[in-house]
């Protein structure tokens, strides 16, 4: 070669952009899974990024080879990346594959992967460096990636028909052009290939395009819009609760029945206290025991759904607390069901959860009440939480 094109560092610097937006979009919310796939994402645009410029830049012709496989490959874990991302932030399509079946994705992702690596790979040389020469096996990639980004669309097209939800609406919008865009600049940059047009590289913008639209959906992702709340209610003063909550603190309430902690909830929701419900019953069955509860019920059920929040999915009812409890003040938070959230997930990452929570409810001065049936628990695991925890016994509450 003649040497570096100069025209070829915009390439590289796209991906270090998108490294940086991942990043940034991390430190924002750090403990939210979405943020985590920006940033994974956002490492496999940079990886894509680097393999477009060492294919510009290739010493030889054996050496190009060898980075045009480099580029397919890795653009084939883009998309893939990108399939997974694009599907999440509409609360209402998290039951759809992949969210709810990774196993196979990851297999349907490696598969393509592999495939693409062992398609033959020819290259030509033009003022632009190294690039894909056009043959058959160039289409047969753009197949491959046309296959991780048309069927998320129809979903958000599906979701878009079936919602009423203006912001859902307009997040399915943006996601489906942040989808189209990096796959329509591959073909055009194909297409200028076919033709033997030595023209600049399409695709760096279409990268960046799409990282930036997603960047935007992420800050905005909201994975719970909680229901208002009209109710009025008169508290039973025979139903009042014996123990006196003190805000900033997590209290525990070991019972065998959480009848108490709903009345200690209760109590201070109609005594002015901002309040939120998250519990393994059902809404219906909550106020056909309770009565109406002014405060809104997010109900843990692994069914999609509205006002309703997976079990398995920590990150997301870490998030809906602390948001919660982050916009106002004199608020107070009942979580009925930690030990059903035990059995699904593995302690360590329940405690993660609890640590998080705790730190907004100190920092927020709220209250935050967690019933718990001491039989259902092991000893030693029982212990573990206690330490979060102003326990309350049965007896006093």
């Amino acid at each position: 070669m003649g040497g570096v094109p100069i025209y070829s560092v915009d390439v590289l610097l796209v991906g270090i952009v998108c490294l940086g937006l991942g990043v940034f979009i991390l430190r924002k919310n750090p403990y939210l899974k979405i943020s985590q796939l920006y940033l994974i994402t956002m490492c496999m645009v940079a990886i894509y990024s680097s393999a477009m410029f060492l294919l510009h830049n290739a010493l030889n012709e054996n050496m190009a080879v060898l980075f045009t496989r480099y580029t397919m490959l890795t653009g084939v874990m883009v998309s893939s990346s990108i399939l997974y991302l694009s599907l999440y932030p509409p609360c209402d399509v998290q039951g759809y594959w992949p969210i709810k079946r990774k196993q196979s994705f990851l297999f349907f992702s490696a598969v393509a992967t592999l495939f693409v690596a062992i398609l033959p790979s020819e290259v030509w040389f033009g003022e632009n460096g190294y690039w894909w020469a056009p043959d058959v096996w160039t289409v047969v990639w753009l197949l491959v990636l046309g296959s991780f980004s048309i069927p998320p669309i129809l979903i958000l097209n599906k979701v878009w028909d079936t919602t009423k939800d203006e912001r859902l609406k307009r997040n399915c919008t943006l996601i489906s052009v942040a989808l189209l865009v990096p796959f329509i600049f591959t073909v055009l940059d194909a297409f200028l290939a076919w033709s033997v047009m030595d023209m600049h590289n399409l695709l760096p913008a279409g990268l960046l395009t799409t990282s930036v639209i997603f960047a935007c959906t992420v800050l905005n992702y909201k994975p719970i819009e909680l229901p208002p709340f009209k109710f009025e209610r008169r508290s039973d003063p025979a139903k009042l609760p014996r123990v006196s909550l003190v805000g900033g603190h997590c209290d525990l309430v070991k019972a065998k029945k959480a009848d108490a902690s709903y009345r200690m909830f209760i109590h201070e929701v109609d005594n002015g206290s901002r309040g939120m419900l998250i519990t393994n019953l059902h809404p219906d069955q909550v106020k056909e025991r309770y009565g109406e509860i002014k405060a809104p019920i997010m109900w843990l059920s692994g069914q999609p759904g509205q006002d309703r929040l997976d079990p398995a999915a920590l990150t997301i009812i870490q998030h809906t607390m602390v948001e919660f409890l982050q916009k106002g003040d004199n608020s107070i938070l009942l979580l009925d069901g930690l030990d059903y959230l035990i059995s699904e997930n593995q302690l360590d990452k329940v405690l993660k959860m609890i640590y998080g929570v705790h730190d907004a409810v100190v920092l927020s001065g709220a209250k935050f009440i967690v019933p718990i049936d001491p039989r259902a628990m092991d000893a030693k695991d029982l212990a573990f939480i206690e330490k979060e925890f102003v326990v309350i016994e049965e007896a006093a509450a």
